[in-house]
C-alpha cells in the first residue's frame, strides 16, 4: 500500500472499521490481510489464517464447478460477484455474498485479489437451500453422507432398544474413473442417476438411500425380525443392479461391489459397522463383477489368529501406535546423505515387531489401507519438520503400493498437508511397489503414476528386478529414481551371474539418466564391488552403511551420521 496516496495509516483504519469481511490475497490465492470483520463472521484470528488460503472456508458444499468459475473470472482480470456456502471455524456453515475484484499495480499488471463479503444467512430462503445442500445429493436428490450419518446413529440408537435386525449395504461402482472416461460426464451421471433409481425402487421394506461420493452409495434396511429377511433385500438388490449393468447395446458393462453388514450381529457402534461393511465391499471388488459379500461371510474364511491381528492393527490405527523410522539412501563416491526412506513400524504388544509387509496386506485385505496411509502421511510430515532442522535440501522417500496410488482422497490428502506446512512437493520421493493385483502393466495405474508426476513429486520404481512391467514402464512413465531389487545384491560378492545382471542394468540406467540406488548392500565386499562398477553417481542403501534408526536418533545423530560417511 506504500504507493497509495492516501496515508497508509488511515487506509487501514478505513478497512478495519468496515462493515463488510475483507480478505487481501496475492495472485496465488495466498492470504495477506483480514479485517476484524472477517475474524468476527468467521470465527479465524488474522494469524491463523495469514498465510493459508481461503480454502479454509471451503465448506464441501459447493460444486467444484462453482470454485473453476470464479477462479476463471478472476485470473481474467474480471470482477466475481455472487452467493457461497462458507464454513466457520467450528464447522458450521454461513451463506456469504460475496465480491472479489483482482487489484493492479501502476503498470496494470494484477498483484492483488480484494474480497469483500457479507453474511446474509439469515435470509430464509437461503437457509433452506443451505439445508437441501447440507443433507442432500444434488445430482440423484438421494440422502448424502452427512445425513447417512445422522440417521445411521438414530438407528442403532433404536436397535439398542429393541430386538431386531439392521442392515447396511455399501455399493460402489467399480473403476468408475475409466467408466467416466469411457461414457462422457453426462453418461456417467445417467449411469449415477439408474443406480439410484434402481437404490430406491427396492425400499418396499423400511429402509433409507444416500449417495455418500462421486460412485459411493448406502443402503440403511430394517428393523428385520430375521436374518433371512435381510439377506433377501440385499440379494434383490443386488440382482437389480446388475439389470443397469449394460446400459445400451454395445456398451462395455459397468459394474457394482456391494458389502453388507448387520447390527446388532456384526458390530457394537456405528464405525465398527461401518468397517465391517468396507470389509465385504473390498472382498467384492476382488470378483471383477456385480456381487454381494456379508461381512460374516467373509469372516467365516478368515482365520482366528488373523482376524484377532487385525483388531489389533485397527486398534493401533486409532490409537496412532504405527510410527516411521528411517534408513538413508547414501551417494556412493562421497557419502553423503542425500535421501532419508521413512519406513512402517508396529510393535504388537505381544508378538513384538510385525513385519510392513503383513501391516499393509492385512490392511489392504480389510479395508483399512486408507486410515492407515492417513497415519502415514500425519508422520511423514511430522518427520520432515522434525529433521529439516540440520538439513532443508534432504529428499524424504515413502513407500507407495498401488492401491495407495490408486486413493485419490490419500493423495490430496497428502498434498494438502505438505502444501499447509510449506514443504515442497520435490522433497517427496514415492518409491512404488507392485503387487500380485496391482501392477505397472495396469492402463488406469499408468495414469494415475503420471498424475504423481504431475503433482510435483518425485517418483522411484522401487524392486526393480522383479517386477511385472519393469522396462515397458521406464520408456513411458520415466521415474526420477530406480531401486534395484535386493534380491540381485544378497551374495553378489560370490555370484558371477548376479554381478553380471547388475552390471547390465547399471550399464543401462546410466544411459536413460536415471538416478540409480543398490538395496541391500551389508558387507565390504559388496561395498568394494560397487566401488570398482564404474557407474557416476551410484546411490546404495543397506545396514552396511546404516541401519533404519528412529525419528529421534536420527535428529540427534544427523551431523554426525553424515560426517563420518563422508
Amino acid at each position: 500500500m506504500k504507493d497509495l496516496s492516501i496515508d497508509e495509516f488511515l487506509l487501514k483504519q478505513v478497512i478495519n472499521a468496515a462493515g463488510s469481511a475483507i480478505i487481501l490475497t496475492d495472485v496465488h490465492g495466498t492470504i495477506k490481510y483480514v479485517n476484524p470483520r472477517f475474524c468476527e463472521i468467521t470465527g479465524y484470528r488474522a494469524n491463523e489464517v495469514l498465510g493459508k488460503t481461503p480454502r479454509l472456508l471451503n465448506s464441501g458444499r459447493m460444486p467444484p464447478k462453482f470454485y473453476r468459475d470464479l477462479w476463471h473470472t478472476i485470473s481474467g482480470g474480471r470482477r466475481w460477484r455472487g452467493r457461497v456456502l462458507n464454513k466457520r471455524k467450528d464447522g458450521s456453515g454461513y451463506w456469504s455474498q460475496q465480491s472479489i475484484a483482482p487489484i493492479r499495480d501502476e503498470g496494470g499488471k494484477v498483484t492483488l485479489y480484494l474480497s469483500l463479503s457479507e453474511d446474509v444467512t439469515e435470509n430464509e430462503s437461503l437457509k433452506q437451500q443451505y439445508r437441501q445442500l447440507a443433507f442432500f445429493d444434488e445430482l440423484t436428490g438421494l440422502g448424502n453422507r452427512r445425513m447417512f450419518r445422522r440417521d445411521l446413529d438414530m438407528r442403532i440408537d433404536f436397535a439398542n432398544r429393541a430386538d431386531d435386525i439392521h442392515m447396511l449395504l455399501l455399493a460402489n461402482v467399480d473403476d468408475f474413473k475409466s467408466v467416466n472416461e469411457r461414457i462422457g460426464h453426462q453418461g456417467a451421471n445417467q449411469l449415477l442417476k439408474k443406480i439410484s433409481q434402481t437404490l430406491r425402487a427396492n425400499v418396499d421394506s423400511p429402509g433409507d438411500v444416500y449417495r455418500l461420493g462421486s460412485d459411493e452409495f448406502a443402503f440403511l434396511a430394517g428393523p428385520f425380525r430375521q436374518l433371512e429377511q435381510a439377506h433377501e433385500v440385499a440379494e434383490r438388490l443386488c440382482q437389480s443392479l446388475r439389470s443397469i449393468e449394460q446400459p445400451e447395446p454395445g456398451a462395455t458393462a459397468a459394474t457394482l461391489s456391494l458389502g453388507a453388514a448387520l447390527f446388532p450381529g456384526d458390530a457394537f457402534d456405528s464405525a465398527e459397522l461401518l468397517r465391517q461393511a468396507e470389509i465385504a465391499l473390498r472382498q467384492s471388488r476382488s470378483k471383477r463383477k456385480t456381487s454381494l459379500t456379508f461381512y460374516r461371510d467373509q469372516l467365516a474364511a478368515t482365520n482366528e489368529v488373523e482376524f484377532q491381528l487385525l483388531q489389533d492393527l485397527i486398534a493401533a490405527i486409532e490409537d496412532k501406535q504405527i510410527y516411521l523410522v528411517g534408513q538413508p539412501i547414501i551417494a556412493l563416491q562421497s557419502g553423503c546423505w542425500e535421501v532419508l526412506e521413512l519406513l512402517l513400524r508396529w510393535r504388537h504388544p505381544k508378538l513384538g515387531f510385525v513385519s510392513p509387509q503383513q501391516i499393509i496386506r492385512l490392511a489392504e485385505t480389510f479395508a483399512c489401507l486408507h486410515k492407515l496411509s492417513l497415519l502415514i502421511v500425519d508422520r511423514l510430515i511430522e518427520a520432515v519438520l522434525a529433521l529439516e532442522t540440520h538439513d532443508n535440501n534432504i529428499i524424504f522417500s515413502l513407500n507407495l503400493n498401488v492401491a495407495q496410488a490408486l486413493d485419490e482422497g490419500l493423495i490430496d490428502y497428502l498434498c494438502e498437508s505438505l502444501d499447509e506446512c510449506g514443504i515442497a512437493r520435490r522433497r517427496i520421493l514415492l518409491e512404488l511397489v507392485e503387487t500380485d493385483h496391482f501392477n505397472f502393466a495396469d492402463a488406469q495405474v499408468r495414469r494415475r503414476i503420471q498424475y504423481l508426476k504431475q503433482c510435483g513429486f518425485l517418483l522411484a520404481l522401487d524392486d526393480f528386478g522383479a517386477g511385472y512391467a519393469t522396462f515397458e514402464f521406464l520408456n513411458e512413465v520415466d521415474p526420477d529414481y530406480i531401486k534395484i531389487d535386493r534380491g540381485i545384491t544378497t551374495d553378489i560378492e560370490n555370484t558371477d551371474k548376479k554381478r553380471i545382471t547388475l552390471e547390465a542394468i547399471l550399464a543401462l540406467t546410466s544411459k536413460l539418466g536415471v538416478v540409480t540406488v543398490v538395496e541391500g548392500v551389508e558387507n565390504a565386499q559388496q561395498d568394494r564391488l560397487l566401488q570398482n562398477v564404474g557407474h557416476r553417481d551410484l546411490k546404495v542403501q543397506g545396514y552396511f552403511y546404516a541401519k533404519p534408526q528412529s525419528l529421534d536418533q536420527l535428529n540427534s545423530s544427523q551431523p554426525q551420521v553424515l560426517q563420518t560417511l563422508a
